[in-house]
């Protein structure tokens, strides 16, 4: 649980962007802007959650009973007093849709995640851009889609997985030998990253029909754990050249998985330094980058933050000052330890 005290930090220091659901905010968003709209520049709202439940009226998604409106009100109230909001959407990440059999991701023993969608389903990219376009309908500054990955290196096996790449190839793959020491490894590797910069590709596009302006931030993950940003690319699906070259835009999200950040004089942060110079090449292009964070978010994580991003020359930090309840599972998933 977060006091309300906590979230001033977030709220004063402009360059943080708070990110806010239910768990983060208990009352309404009329009360909300009443403590704090005299400072508050800029919000993230989470849109769609890992549940896959959205928290507005939407006419394509399932809507939260609880909160059926947090989203809405939470953006047209920041809208209307001049607030910069952003939208959060979960993508893959859906406990809903996770355990339908159309869309699961399966291994090769065909277990399967059931939180987690396939992300070689056209028809759930599409249904993810439905939801965006609602969204960006409602004056957001930007959408800012996370859960965009596949589960692992282990993630997906599905039929359908490997017709597409079949088709894509030319070759036959028996699911039983796709690993890191088969030849095709490399081809295989490409497509998956292709499944996700298609995906963005798709909802961005959705979007910019409706509003050019808003601006599309794809998260993708880079963490001590996972070791560095070319195992991103192998274990999720995330090329953050790839990504950026769609959206001209891309937010790191920074130590995911990792419970604190390594001291700013530690050999690993100067680790993660090195391992983020493609985000200098980003910012030569002229794209926009984001720092995106989860958990405590004390001082000292601040501090390595904050360092970090000088570093990189980012802006803005997105925090989200807790750990989701679901949060443990994931990590468990996507670093392979179940």
């Amino acid at each position: 649980m977060v006091l309300e005290m906590d979230l001033h930090k977030f709220i004063t220091n402009y360059r943080y962007v708070l990110i806010i659901d239910p768990e983060i905010v208990k009352g309404s968003a009329e009360d909300f802007y009443a403590t704090y709209g005299s400072a508050i520049r800029q919000l993230a709202v989470i849109a769609k959650a890992p549940s896959g439940y959205v928290y507005y009226n939407s006419k394509v998604a399932w809507v939260d009973k609880n909160f059926p409106d947090f989203f809405s009100s939470f953006t047209q109230i920041g809208v209307d007093i001049g607030v910069d909001i952003y939208a959060v959407i979960n993508v893959f990440s859906d406990e809903l849709f996770g355990v339908d059999p159309k869309f699961k991701t399966l291994d090769r023993q065909k277990n399967f995640v059931p939180g987690y969608v396939c992300p070689s389903e056209t028809s759930f990219w599409e249904y993810i851009a439905e939801i965006a376009k609602e969204v960006a309908e409602m004056k957001v500054k930007g959408i800012i889609l996370t859960g965009l990955t596949f589960v692992n290196s282990n993630f997906c096996m599905c039929e359908r997985c490997r017709n597409k790449f079949r088709e894509w190839t030319s070759l036959d793959v028996p699911v039983e030998i796709i690993d890191p020491n088969s030849s095709f490894w490399g081809r295989w590797v490409d497509w998956r990253v292709k499944q996700i910069t298609d995906t963005v590709r798709k909802i961005s596009e959705a979007v910019w029909e409706k509003r050019k302006e808003v601006f599309i931030y794809p998260t993708v993950y880079l963490d001590s754990e996972v070791g560095g940003i070319a195992n991103t690319r192998v274990e999720f699906g995330q090329d953050p050249i790839e990504l950026s070259s769609v959206t001209g835009t891309m937010m790191l999200h920074l130590n995911p998985w990792t419970p604190l950040m390594p001291d700013i004089d530690s050999a690993e942060f100067q680790k993660i330094l090195e391992n983020s110079e493609f985000i200098r090449e980003l910012k030569g292009k002229g794209y926009l980058t984001g720092l995106y964070y989860w958990g405590s978010a004390s001082d000292y994580d601040l501090e390595a933050l904050n360092a970090f991003a000088n570093a990189n020359g980012i802006d803005k930090i997105f925090i989200y000052p807790m750990y989701s309840d679901i949060h443990a599972k994931w990590r468990e998933y996507h670093l392979r330890m179940i």
